[in-house]
């Protein structure tokens, strides 16, 4: 008795401490879940009593308790302003200084870096977090010679206090153009002319990318990797009826949800999804955890329905003439089983550009890999830049290029074979679909 005593003192001291140490909790908040908790064995007592208030309980504690040891990941965010657009910036640097510091004063650009700069632009919601095992195995092994950068769309993030503005003085942001001009004014701004640019898009970011390598002429855009493109037709995608419905007419009772979500107290919605994640994708997901706490904050989710339901409309033929003026620039990376993409896709699009370098992806993938397989994509990413003799060859660090090299057998460039498809690392002929 004593010993159960003991045990439930050292429940509800660890709770009351996880809840303290949390960033998103109030001393309010705090102190009734640890009431709540000293009541616990009470309520659930009785196997019989399972009442609505004693399942919430075990729930409460179960969260809780899942949730010791977790620790907060920070990841190298800072905050800054695109003409009148409050940014969010995630870099990963060999050094620790803020890109608003680096530039200095406004209108002299941002100075000259002998580094290059790889710059992702995400998919649809777009908060770069999602991002974060991605950039850093790129990052990993490259820190003395480039930097890895991105940024989440207009609206799709909750913004530091000082920085929030009122939703419809920035709403002509939250468009596909309005995205596309963000990432441009952001470059013009923040990277240097003459800094080699390498551009990786995912779904809705390679449409962005695509258009970015187009109209930035003035700056130095090496390559661009458009990974899972949604660049064509996506009112055709399984999922698009869905979203039509959620930005139309389900667009109120689906808000008045977003609303009720956002009501629960900040804490307890955390350890909810530090739970459901820990059991669907393991342990190291803090920054997964975050970002899709912010998809709760109703003005971020009116900001996504808004992009959302101007891409659906907006993103239909395919557009070739940006295509062919930047073909040499640009690698593309198809799901087999895309739902934004269907086979028929690439396929068509190898058919009006033979040179086109085409690559599927043979490791099973899903479109959204940043869920589960976003250091795997890195690495894929990485070694084709090795193979491309785009990253410098000389590295700070120890980089496994032999491994990757090995993992990741690379082919140069296409060239004009006999064959639909050329056979670059990841890549497979369409015989081999066809059949």
């Amino acid at each position: 008795m004593a010993g159960s005593r003991q045990d439930c003192h050292a429940m509800r001291t660890r709770s009351i401490r996880a809840c303290f140490t949390d960033q998103n909790c109030n001393a309010a908040t705090a102190v009734a879940l640890h009431v709540f908790v000293a009541i616990l064995p009470c309520i659930v007592r009785t196997p019989t009593s399972l009442s609505p208030i004693s399942l919430f309980g075990v729930l409460a504690w179960a969260c809780l308790l899942f949730a010791e040891g977790v620790s907060s990941v920070k990841e190298p965010f800072s905050y800054l302003m695109v003409d009148d657009c409050p940014t969010q910036l995630l870099r990963y640097a060999s050094d620790v200084q803020n890109v608003t510091e680096l530039v200095g004063h406004a209108g002299q650009g941002a100075p000259k870096s002998d580094k290059m700069i790889v710059f992702v632009v995400p998919g649809n919601p777009g908060p770069i977090g999602f991002y974060a095992d991605f950039m850093k195995e790129i990052y990993s092994g490259n820190e003395k010679n480039i930097e890895v950068w991105g940024v989440s769309h207009a609206g799709h993030v909750v913004l530091p206090k000082d920085m929030q503005k009122p939703y419809k003085s920035i709403k002509r942001w939250f468009s596909t153009e309005g995205e596309v001009e963000h990432k441009i004014r952001f470059l013009e701004k923040f990277v240097p002319k003459d800094t080699p640019l390498v551009l990786i898009g995912h779904s809705i970011g390679s449409y962005m990318a695509l258009q970015i390598t187009d109209k930035l002429k003035n700056h130095n855009i090496v390559h661009t990797y458009l990974l899972f493109p949604a660049i064509e037709r996506l009112a055709r995608g399984i999922n698009a009826p869905m979203l039509e419905a959620l930005a139309t007419y389900l667009r109120q009772p689906f808000m008045a949800l977003v609303y009720s979500v956002h009501m629960v107290p900040a804490m307890l919605l955390k350890r909810v999804f530090q739970l459901a994640v820990r059991m669907h994708y393991g342990a190291g997901k803090e920054t997964f955890v975050q970002n899709i706490l912010s998809l709760t904050s109703p003005s971020v989710m009116r900001a996504i329905i808004d992009t959302t339901q101007d891409i659906l409309k907006k993103v239909g033929r395919r557009d070739d003439d940006a295509i062919a003026r930047n073909l040499d620039k640009l690698t593309f990376y198809y799901g087999l089983n895309d739902h934004w993409a269907p086979r028929e896709f690439p396929m068509q699009l190898r058919r009006t550009f033979p040179r086109s370098d085409v690559r599927f992806c043979l490791e099973g993938f899903r479109h959204a890999f940043v869920v589960d397989a976003g250091r795997e994509m890195g690495h894929i990413v990485k070694g084709w830049m090795l193979g491309q003799n785009i990253l410098p060859s000389k590295h700070g660090h120890a980089v496994a290029v032999d491994e990757l090299i090995h993992d990741l057998p690379m082919s140069p460039l296409p060239v004009t074979t006999g064959h639909p498809f050329v056979q670059p690392a990841g890549a497979v002929d369409t015989k081999d679909i066809d059949n």
